[in-house]
């Protein structure tokens, strides 16, 4: 006899009401990751009352582990969602006035994937729970932000014949349908009413020769010069008030404490947390995003075209605003790192109509499917190697120019890091002999990265130290929060504190100096932190329970003893190394792959590169400056450490980028 699933993203009493009358009880199990208190009683209730046994189950998603030959499920959701976000796209007949038709498929492409990321991750979640269990069916309710039924139509051209998805209403999609204006509504009544609240302290000389902006984020504020996307700006030679902090993050809103800050450093501000407060004319701008998206409104009920008529307008106004910031203030170059979604590719075109150009690197070491929508937004990307240098050019990224310049953003090298380790292990027991430096990563219930795979890491090298006395174990945690590790492992945590035998840092701690500090560098899964730390001239040794295929480190990682799939084999190689087997965790040719400099000094010469584009722009205007500015690096560098558009894919991504086609539809 077959069971039918049905499945809801959360269970209330309207959606188990729905369930029950829709499908009955015979046969039939409902299941969520989160029952309502009040949908639980109701089944209790429905039980007394009718006699009826009402099947239910209160399950959570896994999307850690190896599914579909071994790769994880974060490519098989990302996959769906390119393919998915690609015929969005694709269904929009023409596009604004305002950009190109590649353009605008690029930003509906973008707020496809921004809104329903999270809906057909629980989908893909769902469907992969269904392997291997014979005479189960499934249906998946589920309420998607954006263009719902669309969505699950598309959906469902993928699905076996075991699972079938639906589209439940969701407010906050009819809500995205409404919101043809950028920001919040407070924000538009404000400005309609003639309230304007644009703030800022741009030096007035800083503006005449040009300003970089800057997203402002208070770690990359705190963790100044060592680290943090400020990377570049010590060695760019510029005036501190030229670099400008643009704040429209939540988390770092320019308030009093933010401003202080800044003012402290020397660097300017502008309040960016409503992009329509920068409008030179906000009635007039408004107007003519209505008037350049009038052909795409449709002509007769059609929710997939109601929506590209709203992103029309609403990036057509962001585009405006974008551009009226950047001429009053002159903005030369933005650095934009942290935020990604239609926004960041109207920035781009706005960015390159007011004679500026964006600059964005990437800060990971594992390149994801998802991002070919995102890197879109960039004119000069500073690579770390050429791991980084050749993949963008396989992933089909638009800039203008990719620079290599070594690692930059999440560490450097610097005068006193030596000392800084030792001031670490001295921290340790003076019996140790041998160090391990740990990175673990975050986690999330919808993020192929789960919980109870982070904690397997740690325990395992846990175990490792309780059975060896005189070693002990330093652990750099991606983010600082109360119990991160649980009450038992956390009890064994602090055991080994106690002993002198463990070291827990503060996460803004360089990841070099931990690295320094220990004999050998373990991380989860194929970890950035871990692989930069191992730079340092420290073997490595990772443990990858997530199947990371498409990472080109993990299959020659394996072969090399880097990348362990199972918790046995990686710490028979921790004992190897710490037995003194110099064969493990050698990094060897990857250190020049991932680092073609090994010096440290990428910030450094990012640094100079932007610094030199921003003196070259206020003669040349962007284009030229840039092309000058790349041209004396290449000079300097070596003209191999620099890539221009349409160049020939080689080396390392030949093979490798096979995998990405057969993977993300190519749809421009």
């Amino acid at each position: 006899m077959s069971v039918l699933e049905i499945w809801f993203e959360r269970m209330g009493v309207g959606h188990l009401l729905f369930g029950l009358l829709r499908y009955g009880v015979r046969d039939k199990v409902f299941i969520s990751p989160e029952w309502s208190s009040s949908a639980e009683e109701l089944a209790r209730m429905i039980e007394r009352l009718t006699g009826l046994s009402v099947a239910r189950a209160q399950r959570s998603v896994q999307f850690a582990g190896p599914v579909q030959e071994g790769q994880a499920l974060v490519y098989s959701q990302e996959r769906g969602l390119l393919e998915i976000s690609a015929a969005f796209a694709e269904s929009c007949p023409t596009s604004p006035t305002w950009c190109q038709t590649k353009d605008f498929r690029r930003i509906l492409g973008a707020y496809f994937i921004t809104f329903n990321r999270h809906a057909v991750a629980f989908v893909s979640g769902v469907a992969a729970s269904l392997e291997g269990r014979a005479g189960v069916k499934a249906i998946c309710h589920v309420a998607f932000p954006v263009v719902g039924r669309f969505t699950a139509s598309q959906m469902n051209k993928r699905a076996s014949p075991d699972f079938r998805v639906r589209a439940l209403p969701a407010l906050s999609g009819m809500i995205e349908c409404l919101r043809f204006l950028p920001g919040h509504p407070r924000h538009w009544l404000r400005l309609l009413a003639g309230h304007r609240n644009e703030t800022c302290a741009v030096d007035p000389r800083a503006r005449e020769n040009g300003i970089i902006l800057e997203q402002a984020s208070w770690p990359s504020i705190n963790s100044h010069p060592d680290g943090g996307h400020l990377y570049w700006e010590p060695t760019s030679g510029l005036a501190p008030a030229q670099v400008v902090l643009y704040c429209d993050r939540s988390d770092a809103v320019a308030d009093e404490p933010l401003r202080r800050k800044v003012a402290d450093k020397g660097w300017g501000w502008i309040d960016g947390a409503s992009i329509l407060a920068h409008l030179t004319d906000p009635k007039r701008a408004i107007a003519e995003a209505f008037g350049r998206a009038s052909g795409l409104l449709p002509r007769r009920p059609d929710v997939v075209g109601w929506m590209h008529w709203v992103l029309a307008v609403s990036n057509g106004v962001a585009f405006r605003a974008y551009g009226d910031l950047m001429r009053r203030h002159n903005v030369a170059a933005i650095h934009h790192y942290a935020d990604f979604g239609p926004e960041a590719v109207t920035l781009r075109l706005a960015a390159n109509q007011a004679n500026a150009i964006v600059v964005w690197g990437l800060w990971s070491v594992l390149p994801f499917l998802i991002a070919r929508h995102f890197w879109a937004s960039a004119d000069l990307i500073p690579a770390w190697g050429p791991y980084d240098r050749d993949y963008f050019p396989a992933a089909g990224t638009n800039f203008k120019a990719i620079v290599e310049v070594g690692p930059v953003g999440s560490d450097s090298v610097a005068v006193g890091d030596a000392a800084r380790a030792d001031t670490l292990r001295a921290r340790l027991s003076p019996t140790t002999r041998f160090v391990i430096a740990g990175f673990d990563t975050s986690h999330h219930p919808l993020a192929y990265n789960s919980e109870d795979h982070v904690l397997r890491f740690i325990e395992a090298a846990v175990d490792m130290v309780e059975r060896h006395e005189d070693w002990a174990l330093i652990i750099k945690p991606k983010k600082s929060q109360p119990g991160r590790y649980g009450a038992a492992l956390g009890r064994r945590l602090d055991a080994l504190v106690d002993q002198g035998r463990c070291l827990i840092t503060e996460p803004k701690e360089k990841v070099g100096v931990v690295g320094l500090a220990a004999d050998l560098v373990i991380g989860y899964p194929i970890n950035t932190a871990a692989v930069l730390a191992s730079l340092r001239g420290r073997p490595l040794v990772q443990l990858d329970l997530t199947g990371l295929v498409h990472c080109p480190l993990r299959e020659s990682g394996i072969a090399a003893g880097l990348v362990h799939t199972t918790v046995e084999s990686f710490c028979q190689a921790v004992e190897r190394v710490a037995a003194g087997d110099s064969s493990i965790g050698d990094v060897g040719v990857w250190r020049s792959w991932i680092d073609g400099f090994c010096d440290g000094m990428g910030p450094a010469r990012a640094g100079k590169l932007i610094g030199d584009y921003m003196r070259l722009r206020a003669e040349h205007g962007h284009d030229k400056a840039l092309d000058l500015a790349v041209e004396r690096y290449a000079e300097a560098e070596g003209e191999s450490r620099v890539r221009r558009p349409n160049a020939a894919t080689g080396g390392l991504w030949d093979v490798e980028w096979k995998h990405y086609r057969q993977t993300a539809v190519e749809r421009h």
